[in-house]
């Protein structure tokens, strides 16, 4: 049970996972003119032949105080199965959000015009102090990351994802920070992105559901250097509410689940990368599992990709 959970704590956290510091060429790019609102403009990964495209990433909560990604009540969740009640002093075990966290998503070309991507584990910094065994076990688990890829797929140059055997949270990184559309677009146009969030299993039973995938392209500016700036603005949310009913018994479990991702892209057309991209997470549970975590992120491409970077399989 342990086990199952860490792991999924993990990849939850990983989902949290946002882009910063960037390069300094990125950051003299500023939006100096307008382009024009009627212009179709094709968006593409671009990385050249022996190069590699490196995007750093970081991640932070919203709330410096709010430690908690995840909690699970242990007594609900005997009380679902029919089991014996269990002391209140081990109802629950919490994991925490990393205090901050660091990525790189590299691309390189592709024999055929794909692009190899790869996610590169960087400093995790874990909430200092006590905590369960469960807590202790999970920090240690995620400082394990640091320096580890976790993340190895293949995109097409517009960012679909062509790694068809990745898991759906695999997934869902690759498309949220590099899909892109796959026709060309104007200024006002929306279109949504291949992303599941949320995955309940066979025995949840679900009362109501809503979800929103948008991603709209909402100006066309031009950088002091001449190259088209295309603003993307992103509205994704995903929610569910229902009851979890176990094969041998027991009380039925109440549960809700939300995750959101809103954000704003900003990519240089000409260069084939972010010049910068943020937004924020948030997940929300109710049930056997409790949470309330918001994160922010910002992505930026890097000056030069780190040697130790390249060379790691």
């Amino acid at each position: 049970m342990l086990r199952k959970l860490t792991g999924a704590t993990v990849w939850l956290a990983l989902v949290f996972l946002a882009v910063a510091t960037g390069a300094d060429d990125a950051k003299n790019e500023q939006p100096a003119a307008k382009a024009s609102d009627g212009e179709a403009v094709l968006l593409r990964w671009k990385v050249p032949d022996g190069k590699a495209l490196g995007l750093k990433t970081a991640m932070f909560p919203v709330d410096p105080a709010s430690t908690t990604l995840l909690r699970f009540d242990f007594k609900k969740l005997a009380e679902g199965h029919g089991l014996p009640p269990i002391p209140d002093d081990a109802i629950a075990a919490a994991f925490r959000m990393p205090q901050s966290y660091s990525m790189t998503t590299l691309l390189k070309p592709l024999p055929g015009g794909n692009l190899s991507a790869k996610i590169i584990v960087g400093d995790v910094q874990m909430p200092g102090g006590g905590g369960s065994e469960v807590e202790q076990t999970t920090a240690e688990l995620m400082k394990q990351m640091e320096g580890t890829v976790q993340l190895r797929g293949e995109i097409t140059d517009s960012g679909q994802v062509a790694s068809f055997w990745l898991e759906q949270k695999q997934k869902n990184l690759l498309a949220v920070f590099l899909e892109l559309p796959t026709a060309p677009v104007k200024v006002g146009q929306s279109w949504s992105l291949s992303v599941n969030f949320l995955e309940m299993g066979s025995g949840f039973i679900c009362d109501k559901s809503g979800r929103a995938n948008s991603v709209k392209l909402v100006s066309l500016s031009k950088t002091a250097g001449g190259d088209t700036v295309a603003t993307m603005e992103y509205c994704l949310a995903e929610s569910i509410e229902g009851k979890f009913r176990l094969p041998t018994g027991g009380a039925d479990q109440p549960c809700t689940m939300a995750m959101s991702f809103v954000g704003r892209g900003e990519f240089l057309v000409g260069k084939g990368t972010w010049q910068r991209f943020v937004g924020r997470m948030h997940i929300k549970a109710t049930g056997v599992m409790t949470s309330d975590a918001q994160q922010h992120f910002a992505m930026e491409p890097m000056a030069e990709v780190p040697a130790k970077l390249l060379e790691m399989e």
